[in-house]
Order: structure tokens, then C-alpha cells, then sequence
């Protein structure tokens, strides 16, 4: 009577609208269900929610398909919680972080049939791996929900999960048994070699992870670690990351951060943000540990969805005044200190409202075992690296590569993930696509000339370009954002608008040019000589302990 608009067969989520609850995945993976299955059931938000939230839900829905299918029911008291509880089809709790659960309990106290996160303390709430899932994946969000509302056998599973056994009566008894056990303890005198360690903690994705930003930290940890005398490293990643045991330093999951920081194992937490959704889980855990900010964009348009930036503004800082410009503003404004890897990106993280950042860059060279050029005594090879897209000019350089084929002998490649979509069958160039670290290196190498352009900016600074420069390969880039700012007797930079037939051009000046590319191959070389990991490293670590 309560909730007219209830269907009799439902699925209930009993969040809220912290972020951490991911309501947006459980709307996601409910619309991907079969239309039979969402025929057949509803999908129930019970929590309180205000205007301008229930309009983000609402349009959550709408794009996945179902907003005939959602109902929001507003605040909701402990009975009808209970009475939602009993008469449920599924408790589907999709969180990326809890304290511990107690919805999950309630739940399955109450009869239902509930399937859940992976994360953080619900394994210890619902102790059966089939009724889990991991909240970052939406599609085995979905099929764990498919496959518990539609299979008898996996329906009977969840209806015989073990009880974990928590009551009220057993909480009382451990915190009284704990009262009894503490005494007070002599404070803790460190050993002399200990006293002036410094403890660093470091929030990022490592590889295997396909970023450029793992890369970038591997690098960065391994310089603090064994170039800064005075400094430990511990590394935090996601649970769903993996890595080698042979690391030299120690990583754990990021789940294990907050008692680690409550403990005081460390001093001070670093926080390397990109610009993807990997990046997420990090900002709602700098409420809990504060630390500084290493930003490889500041504007965070791919770790963000703008629904979700508006949501945080206006919870955090009443209001979107500024629209896109609040991409990066609440990690910023979150942080101890905010560090970049160039003045565009100080420039334009400050007047995007983000406050003002260090610039620590430029992003550093990596040292290598080989940088001799890989030369076949075939036509020289013209080539182009990364993800190929419009922001990096693609097809204009594919159109040059097109033409600087009928000029002079030339071999032409794209390397790097969608290249394929700017090279056509008959097409002369060679779409390489997406290759591991090794081959990358050998093409990098047998480049007579690497053309690296982009249009827009995010304040990112490419990847390859020092890669590039660490292999002393003659560069072509673009004159704008970070790129802008490399000296110019180490590459040749061009105009954000050219054409394709000037950039024909340009390559094809420089290819006729021996002396100029080996000036550029020179000066390449001594500014990686100068521009390494562990100079990077050392001022980063300088901001972050505030030396």
C-alpha cells in the first residue's frame, strides 16, 4: 500500500547514492539482462535520494534501456525495508567499497536471496564465491544476475548460503574480550637506521595493466625504490590487477590502504590519477586517506562521466557552475598538493577552477640496454605511434603517409590500437595495431622519422614522444600543450591545423636531410640523458614530504 507502483516480482537494491554504492553499475548490468527477463521483473532503488539525484538515476535508465522498469522508491523505513527484504526475487548489492556489509546480512537474515560485490569486507558477510561478483565489471554483474534470476539451480544455491554467524551479543562479547586484552604499551623506540626513513605510499595501476601510466609508475617506483636512499615505497592497486612476485617492492590491494594508514605504516600517499575508468575507486579513497595528486590529465573526461562530475559538485561544492571545466576540480581540491608533468598542464588545470598545481615534468626518459637504429638497408620507414585517433591527428598523417609514397621510396606504418581504421586495403602504409613492449621498441627504433601530432589536450603529456627521444629517433610533433614546451633542437614542431600535404612535406624535407636528423639524434639523446626516472622521482618525492 506503501509503494503502489511495486511490481510482485522485483529486484531490490538497497544503496545509496554515495558513489561507492555504484548504482550505476546495477542499473548497467540490469539493462543488459535478455528483455524477457526485464519483462518479468522490476528493478527497485530503495533510498533516499533528492531531486537533482533521482533526475541522474532516472537518465542512468534511460540510456540502459529500462526507465520503464525502475522504480525509486525514495527514504524508506525499517519496515517497509523489512517487508522489501522478504518479499524480494534477488537483493542484488553491487558496492565498490563497505565497513562491513550490514545490508547484505539484513537481507539474508530477512530470507532473501542476495548476490553482491567481491570487494572489500563482503566476502566475510556472505562467505559463498557463487554469490559474488566484481562491481567493476558490468557485464559479470549482469551475467551473475541473469543467471540468478533465471537458473532454478544457481536460485536454490543462494537460498543455502551459510550464515556468517555475526549477531549484536558477539559483537559486545569481542570489543569487551578486546577491553580486557589491551594494556597500555611502551611506546615503540625505531632503530637508529630507522629513524630518518621516510614512508611512501602510492595509489596506481601497475602492468600488466595496458596504460601508459602503469608504465609510468613501474618506472617511478622503481627509481624511488632504488635511487632515494632515504625512502620506502609500497605500491596499492586494485584487487582485480595483477602482478609479478618479484617485484622488489611491496603491493597490495588498495582495500588494505585505510587500516594501513590508520595503523601509521606511512607518512605520506600518493595518488597517480589518469583518464580512464580504471582511475575511479582512487577519489572516493582520498575521503578516507588524504594524500597528494599526481595528475597525468587534468581534465578526467574518461575516469569521470559528466553525470557523476555533476553529482559531486553539487554535493561538494553546491552547484555546476562551470560545466566541463569541474572535470578535475574535486580530486584537486581534495589533495595535500596537486603534481603535473608540464606548464599546460599547471596553466590549464587552473583555469579549469582546479587551484594551482607543481609542474614535476617533463615526463621523464626511460634509460635503455639498445638504442641502435634498426636499419635493413631497405627504403626507410616513416612512422606513427599510439592509440590512433582524431585528437592525435590520425588521419592526417595517414593522408601525409599516402602521399609521401608517391613522392620518394618510403615505407609508412601506423603502430598502435585502432590503427587499422585509418588504413585502408589498398592502402601502402601497414596498420601494425596494438604490440607488446618489445616489438614497440623495435619499431620505435627502426623509424628513420616518428611523427606524433595532436589537436587537443587534456594537459596529458604523450608517452611515446620520450620514448622516442630515449632512442634518439628524429620527431615530428605537434606545437601545442606539453609538447610545446621541448627544446627545439630535439624534434621539429609543426602547426596544430596542418595539412596533410605540409606534413608531407615536412617528413619528407627532413628524410632528405642527413645532417638535420643526426643533430636532432645528438640533442635527443643528451636532454633523456638529463630527463630520467629518478629525477622525476626526486622531485616528486621533495613536493610530497614537502622539502
Amino acid at each position: 500500500r506503501s509503494l503502489p507502483d511495486l511490481s510482485a516480482r522485483f529486484v531490490l537494491v538497497p544503496a545509496g547514492m554515495d558513489w561507492r554504492k555504484n548504482v550505476e553499475g546495477a542499473v548497467e548490468a540490469y539493462g543488459r539482462l535478455p528483455e524477457e527477463l526485464r519483462d518479468r521483473h522490476q528493478l527497485v532503488l530503495a533510498c533516499k535520494v533528492d531531486a537533482e539525484q533521482e533526475r541522474w538515476v532516472r537518465d542512468l535508465a534511460e540510456a540502459a534501456g529500462i526507465a520503464g522498469h525502475l522504480l525509486v522508491t525514495g527514504y524508506v523505513s525499517d519496515e517497509q525495508l523489512v517487508l522489501l527484504y522478504q518479499t524480494a526475487e534477488l537483493v542484488l548489492f553491487p558496492s565498490f567499497y563497505e565497513g562491513f556489509g550490514l545490508p547484505v546480512l539484513e537481507a539474508r537474515r530477512c530470507g532473501a536471496r542476495v548476490i553482491c560485490s567481491s570487494s572489500s569486507s563482503l566476502p566475510e558477510v556472505i562467505p559463498d564465491a557463487r554469490a559474488m561478483f566484481n562491481p567493476w565489471l558490468v557485464d559479470e554483474i549482469a551475467e551473475r544476475l541473469h543467471s540468478a534470476l533465471d537458473d532454478p539451480a544457481t536460485t536454490a544455491m543462494l537460498g543455502r548460503v551459510p550464515d556468517p554467524g555475526f549477531t549484536w551479543e558477539l559483537a559486545a562479547d569481542r570489543l569487551v574480550e578486546v577491553y580486557r586484552r589491551v594494556r597500555p604499551a611502551a611506546p615503540r623506540v625505531p632503530a637508529p637506521a630507522e629513524l630518518h626513513r621516510r614512508r611512501l605510499a602510492v595509489v596506481t595501476v601497475l602492468p600488466p595493466t595496458a596504460s601508459g601510466i602503469a608504465d609510468h609508475s613501474r618506472r617511478l617506483v622503481e627509481a624511488i625504490h632504488h635511487g632515494i636512499d632515504d625512502t620506502d615505497v609500497t605500491v596499492f592497486v586494485e584487487q582485480t590487477a595483477s602482478w609479478s612476485d618479484e617485484l622488489p617492492y611491496p603491493v597490495h590491494e588498495l582495500v588494505t590502504l585505510p587500516p594501513r594508514w590508520a595503523d601509521g605504516e606511512f607518512d605520506e600517499v600518493l595518488y597517480c590519477f589518469g583518464n580512464t575508468p580504471t582511475f575511479r575507486s582512487f577519489y572516493p579513497m582520498m575521503a578516507i586517506v588524504p594524500g597528494h595528486v599526481f595528475l597525468h590529465d587534468v581534465r578526467l573526461v574518461g575516469a569521470f562521466d559528466q553525470r557523476r562530475i555533476d553529482l559531486l559538485a553539487h554535493h561538494e561544492y553546491g552547484g555546476n557552475p562551470d560545466g566541463d571545466a569541474i572535470f578535475a576540480r574535486p580530486v584537486a581540491r581534495r589533495a595535500s598538493s596537486v603534481m603535473v608533468q608540464s606548464q599546460h598542464a599547471v596553466e590549464l588545470l587552473e583555469s579549469d577552477g582546479g587551484g594551482t598545481a607543481i609542474d614535476v615534468g617533463p615526463i621523464p626518459c626511460a634509460a635503455l640496454d639498445d638504442i641502435r637504429p634498426i636499419r635493413d638497408g631497405g627504403a626507410p620507414w616513416v612512422v606513427s605511434a599510439g592509440v590512433a585517433h582524431e585528437s592525435k591527428l590520425t588521419g592526417v598523417v595517414s593522408d601525409a603517409m599516402r602521399l609521401l609514397h608517391d613522392r620518394r621510396d618510403v615505407r609508412t606504418a601506423l603502430v598502435g590500437a585502432h590503427s587499422d581504421e585509418f588504413v585502408t586495403d589498398d592502402d601502402p602504409t601497414v596498420a601494425v595495431g596494438r604490440v607488446a613492449e618489445p616489438e614497440f621498441d623495435s619499431w620505435l627504433r627502426r623509424a628513420e622519422v616518428l611523427v606524433q601530432l595532436r589537436v587537443t589536450s587534456n594537459g596529458e603529456s604523450s608517452g611515446v614522444v620520450p620514448e622516442a627521444l630515449a632512442r634518439g629517433v628524429a620527431l615530428v610533433v605537434s606545437d601545442m600543450g606539453a609538447m610545446a614546451e621541448l627544446p627545439d633542437d630535439v624534434c621539429v614542431k609543426v602547426p596544430v591545423d596542418i595539412s596533410a600535404s605540409e606534413l608531407c612535406d615536412v617528413v619528407g624535407e627532413l628524410l632528405a636531410d642527413d645532417a638535420r636528423r643526426t643533430s636532432l639524434r645528438v640533442a635527443a639523446l643528451e636532454y633523456a640523458s638529463r630527463h630520467t626516472p629518478l629525477v622525476q622521482a626526486r622531485r616528486i618525492v621533495d613536493v610530497v614530504f614537502g622539502d
